[in-house]
């Protein structure tokens, strides 16, 4: 789980051939368990079992492994068996991970890629939890490790997570500065208590950044905060993926209005409408070469999920407000049947543009499994090439 500090306790080797495993070490010991790391078949694996092996502690130990026993995905640390008579009692047998957590990685100061592509491997794995009933209740640096090898992001500890059913058995000793409201209330909480940790941890990684979206995340109230994983993904990207220069369009039609507005004029004159439709018509390329432009060898649904739509909800969007400032009914209905066409051929550029020349690889997210569905938003996140998923 951290690196190792040459500080472990060895426990008497006679005790290693009774259960197969050897070479066991004191990793680490917190405030309800201790972790081992010992070997098996020549395979280094954790063990983590309770700290006094009081009756409460083993049923949480035994509650987390009924909880992520049937969980199988590439962010979530794996979790092999459940084994009541180890040397130092029942014990949860687990991946081994070389690494360090989210913290000791942030102080080795990553590039704002890699820590866009480490959010967004957070998001996958607490997403995939949250379809599966399972609230983490716990997420904070210590509970992510990063590992050595590849700098690939895993969640781990599983100890405060809840079901529906086993909220009753949960005892609170979560970490305050990470935990929502409600969870510090004891009062009854839902995926929302986790979205708030994740705007915590999304304000760590980027101080300066996504300010409206980690306020929003981590309102007092659950009902403010984004109801579910996606929702926050979207907002996350959105802020993301939105094209700067498409706000020289929206000034250029924002000030023909004011001026429009300024002069008095209730009827707009032939000469006014051809400029606000001139001006529209701008805006309107602008926002397709934008469009053209992001276009890369990524999954279909990822694209038009994060520029498709922000493209049409821009269209719409700069239509409505120059609507707003025709006064007379028949200058409006010209400018409007406009409007209405420029945008039609727009939409149409982009989906020619989308198919020409093999730019966008075409998977629907409702024909993929949830394995395929992580795997592209990994190779989408970091930036890699497209790659058939292969199943591994």
């Amino acid at each position: 789980m951290q690196q190792e500090s040459g500080l472990f306790v060895d426990l008497p080797e006679e005790e290693g051939p009774k259960t197969g495993f050897y070479d066991f070490k004191l990793l680490k010991t917190t405030a309800y368990s201790r972790l081992y790391v010992a070997l098996k078949q020549g395979r280094r694996v954790l063990i983590k079992t309770t700290k006094d092996n009081s009756e409460w502690q083993l049923r949480l130990l035994q509650r987390e492994y009924e909880l992520s026993k049937n969980c199988d995905h590439p962010h979530l640390v794996h979790i092999y068996d459940f084994d009541p008579e180890l040397p130092m009692g029942a014990a949860l047998i687990m991946e081994y991970i070389e690494g360090r957590t989210l913290d000791a990685y942030l102080a080795e100061r990553p590039t704002s890629r890699d820590r866009k592509r480490l959010f967004g491997e957070l998001l996958s794995a607490v997403d995939y939890l949250h379809q599966r009933g399972i609230i983490h209740n716990d997420l904070k640096p210590e509970n992510i490790l990063i590992t050595r090898a590849n700098n690939t992001l895993k969640v781990i500890d599983f100890g405060l997570a809840d079901s529906d059913a086993e909220y009753a058995l949960r005892t609170l000793g979560c970490t305050p500065q990470y935990a929502s409201p409600e969870l510090r209330e004891r009062q009854t909480v839902d995926a929302r208590s986790d979205i708030y940790s994740l705007g915590c941890l999304l304000g760590e990684l980027f101080p300066h950044r996504y300010r409206a979206v980690v306020r929003r995340a981590m309102a007092e109230r659950s009902e403010q905060r984004y109801a579910d994983v996606a929702s926050l993904r979207r907002a996350w990207l959105g802020v993301q993926h939105r094209p700067r220069r498409l706000l020289i369009g929206f000034v250029i039609v924002l000030s023909l209005v004011w001026l429009g507005w300024e002069s008095g004029s209730r009827r707009l004159s032939e000469r006014y409408l051809q400029a606000q439709c001139g001006a529209f018509e701008a805006t309107m390329d602008q926002l397709c070469r934008e469009a053209i432009d992001s276009m890369a060898p990524i999954p279909f649904y990822n694209w038009t999920e994060l520029i498709g739509w922000e493209f049409e909800a821009r269209i719409d969007s700069c239509q409505a407000r120059a609507l707003r400032h025709f006064a007379h009914e028949r200058t409006r209905s010209a400018f409007e049947q406009f409007c209405t066409s420029c945008a039609q051929r727009a939409k149409a550029r982009i989906t020619q543009a989308s198919w020409e020349g093999g730019k966008l690889y075409i998977h629907q997210t409702a024909t993929l499994s949830p394995e395929e569905h992580a795997f592209y938003d990994s190779l989408f996140f970091a930036g890699a090439p497209y790659r058939p998923y292969s199943g591994e």
